[in-house]
């Protein structure tokens, strides 16, 4: 677990700010567990060429200039950013999975 001011990210599979998750994907996937207090803010870095999606099942928050809630299923890529900003208005709890 990676924890940072009102944030707590679990690696379930790739790395992750120097941790290694449990799982190993061979495709390359990180797949993160992510805790976020309400107001907290976490940055999340995309490399060239990745893709991935977001889904949050708690809270709400924003992940860059898009509005997420519960059951949302958000896509990003590297041509649109070479970060993911999240941002949450409440409480939060998702999973973020990027190829």
């Amino acid at each position: 677990t990676v924890e940072s001011p009102g944030a707590k990210v679990r690696v379930i599979a790739g790395e992750f700010a120097g941790r290694a998750g449990a799982a190993q994907a061979g495709s390359g996937a990180r797949v993160l567990d992510l805790r976020l207090e309400a107001g907290a803010t976490l940055a999340l870095p995309i490399a060239s060429g990745q893709v991935g999606f977001a889904y949050f099942a708690q809270g709400a928050l924003t992940l860059g200039p898009h509005a997420a809630v519960p059951g949302d299923l958000l896509h990003f890529s590297s041509k649109l950013s070479d970060s993911l900003r999240l941002a949450a208005s409440e409480a939060s709890h998702g999973v973020v999975w990027r190829r």
